[in-house]
C-alpha cells in the first residue's frame, strides 16, 4: 500500500508539473505578442520633416544594427506619402484614403476613405489628422487636380471620423500648393501668392491674405515661433520661386524679404537661423551655395559652397558659385572677412538637371550639426557642417550608381540618408562614419525615412509588386 501510495504521489506530483509548465509556457508565448519595448510608445513624429521647423530631428536611437520587426505590403505604386506618427499609431495617405496602423505590430486601426481622389500628406495635432484634399462636390482625376478646389479635412485621431471639413476660398487657379502648422493654426499657401489661415479648434477660416511683397505662386511654408517663412516667385517666371520672404503671424505683415538671381527654397529653421537651398530654374540649378539666413533680419549669416565658408553679406557675385567637374579645395581655414574672400567664378547655369541637386536638411541641436546629401553627375557626396559657422566638419563620397540622396534625417547620434536606387546609410553624426548600410532585396528606398522612440519606419517598393512599409529597430 505505501509503494502504491508512492507511486500514485508521483504521478500526482508529475501532472501538476507539467500542467504548470503548461500554463507558463502559454503566459510566455501570450507575453510575446506585445514585446515589453512596445508598451512605451509615446513620442511622435507629427508631420512632414518632424517639425514646423523642419529639423528633421529626434534623440532616441534605433538599436544597431537594425531587425526587422514588422512589415506591411501595398498593392499601390509611388503616390503614398510619408507616414507620420503619434504614440502607438503611425498614419500614411494613398490615393482616396488614409490609414491609420498600430506601430508595435502592424496591425489596422481604422481607415477613413475620401471618395473624390488625391490627399496630401497628413500631421497630427492633438487629438486630429489633418489632411488637404479635394472640397466633398469636386472629384480630382489626377494626382495634382485636387489641389485646384481644395478643403481641409480634420479626422479623430483614435476612430477616423470626421471631425470638420473646411473647403477654401477660390481665388483663382490653380491653388493650394503647400501648408504647415502653427499651434492651433494650419497655414496654406497657393500658386497665386494668397496665404490662408485656419483656426483648428473651430475649423474655420481666420484670414486669407496676400503678402505685399508676393506677386505670383508662393511656396514651401513653415514656421519658427511666430514667423512664417515662405518662398515666392514673379508673374514672369511663376513655378521659380527667387526670394525669401519671412510674415508675422500674429498680424500677417511682412518683416523682410531677400531676393536672389537664382531658385531658392527655405529648407529648415534653427536657434535663431535659416537654411536657404538652391531650386530648380528653366530645368536646371543655378547654384551650389547653401545659405543661412539670420530669421529677424533675413541678412546672411554664413553661405557654404564648393569653395568653402562665405561669410556675411556679399554681392551676388561673390554669393554663387559655377559648377565645374573640376574638384576645387576647399581652404583649410574660415571664416573670412569680406575683403579676403576667395575669388569665386562667376555664376553660369549649369546642366543637365539633377547636377546638382540637395533634398532637405536635418539639423541636430544637441550636435550642432547641419546634415544633407548633393547628388551630383559623377558623385553623390554627404556633408555635415558646423550649424552656427557653417563650416565643414566633415564630407564623404558615395558612388553615383546609387542615385539621388533622399530625405535625410537625425536620430539621436546618427545620420540617417536615403539614396533612390541604392542603401538607406547611417553615419555617425561626430566623425561621419557609415555605421549601418541596408539594402533590401529587390528594393530601393523613394520616400523619407521617419523614427520614434529608437524605432526606423521606411517605404520601399518591390520592383514590379508594391510598396512596402517596414518596421526596425
Amino acid at each position: 500500500m505505501i509503494n502504491e501510495y508512492k507511486i500514485r504521489s508521483k504521478k500526482t506530483y508529475l501532472a501538476f508539473a507539467c500542467v504548470f509548465l503548461l500554463i507558463s509556457i502559454l503566459a510566455f508565448s501570450c507575453q510575446r505578442k506585445e514585446p515589453i519595448e512596445y508598451l512605451e510608445l509615446k513620442h511622435s513624429w507629427p508631420t512632414y520633416r518632424y517639425d514646423s521647423e523642419r529639423t528633421a530631428c529626434v534623440v532616441d536611437e534605433p538599436k544597431l544594427p537594425l531587425e526587422q520587426k514588422w512589415k506591411i505590403e501595398y498593392d499601390l505604386s509611388d503616390d503614398l506619402t510619408a507616414p507620420v506618427i503619434s504614440g502607438r499609431k503611425i498614419i500614411i495617405t494613398a490615393p482616396g484614403k488614409i490609414t491609420c496602423f498600430d506601430r508595435s505590430n502592424g496591425s489596422k486601426i481604422w481607415s477613413h476613405s475620401v471618395a473624390n481622389g488625391f490627399i496630401s500628406q497628413p500631421s497630427v495635432y492633438k487629438d486630429m489628422v489633418i489632411f488637404l484634399g479635394a472640397s466633398k462636390s469636386y472629384k480630382s482625376t489626377s494626382r495634382f487636380e485636387w489641389m485646384r478646389k481644395t478643403a481641409v479635412y480634420a479626422l479623430n485621431i483614435d476612430n477616423g471620423k470626421l471631425l470638420f471639413c473646411c473647403s477654401l476660398p477660390r481665388m483663382t487657379d490653380p491653388s493650394v500648393s503647400g501648408y504647415c502648422i502653427m499651434k492651433d493654426r494650419l497655414v496654406m499657401v497657393d500658386n497665386n501668392a494668397y496665404v490662408t489661415i485656419i483656426k483648428l479648434s473651430t475649423g474655420k477660416i481666420e484670414r486669407t491674405f496676400k503678402p505685399s511683397s508676393s506677386s505670383c505662386s508662393i511656396w514651401i511654408p513653415f514656421a519658427q515661433d511666430e514667423k512664417l517663412f515662405i518662398a515666392t516667385g514673379n508673374e514672369k517666371d511663376s513655378m521659380v520661386t527667387r526670394t525669401i520672404c519671412c510674415i508675422d503671424i500674429n498680424n500677417y505683415s511682412v518683416l523682410w524679404t531677400r531676393e536672389y538671381e537664382y531658385g531658392v527654397l527655405p529648407a529648415c529653421a534653427y536657434d535663431g537661423s535659416l537654411v536657404v537651398l538652391p531650386s530648380f530654374a528653366s530645368g536646371q540649378i543655378q547654384s551650389d551655395v547653401i545659405d543661412c539666413l539670420d530669421v529677424n533680419s533675413g541678412e546672411r549669416k554664413w553661405g557654404y559652397s564648393s569653395v568653402g565658408v562665405i561669410r556675411g553679406d556679399v554681392d551676388q557675385e561673390n554669393a554663387q558659385n559655377s559648377m565645374t567637374d573640376e574638384k576645387i579645395k576647399p581652404p583649410e581655414e574660415g571664416p573670412f572677412e569680406i575683403d579676403k574672400m576667395p575669388k569665386i567664378p562667376k555664376p553660369r547655369v549649369v546642366g543637365p538637371p539633377f547636377r546638382i541637386f540637395i533634398r532637405n536638411v536635418a539639423y541636430s541641436m544637441n550636435h550642432n550639426s547641419l546634415f544633407f546629401g548633393n547628388s551630383g553627375k559623377k558623385a553623390i557626396e554627404v556633408h555635415c557642417l558646423d550649424g552656427q559657422s557653417g563650416q565643414l566638419k566633415w564630407k564623404r563620397t558615395l558612388d553615383s550608381k546609387h542615385g539621388l540622396l533622399w530625405e535625410p534625417i537625425i536620430t539621436g547620434r546618427f545620420a540617417w540618408i536615403v539614396s533612390t536606387r541604392g542603401p538607406l546609410f547611417c553615419f555617425d553624426i561626430e566623425s561621419g562614419r557609415i555605421v549601418e548600410s541596408l539594402s533590401p532585396k529587390d528594393s530601393y528606398f523613394f520616400l523619407n525615412v521617419i523614427s520614434a522612440d529608437g524605432y526606423l519606419y521606411t517605404l520601399t517598393t518591390e520592383g514590379q509588386k508594391g510598396v512596402i512599409l517596414t518596421c526596425y529597430q
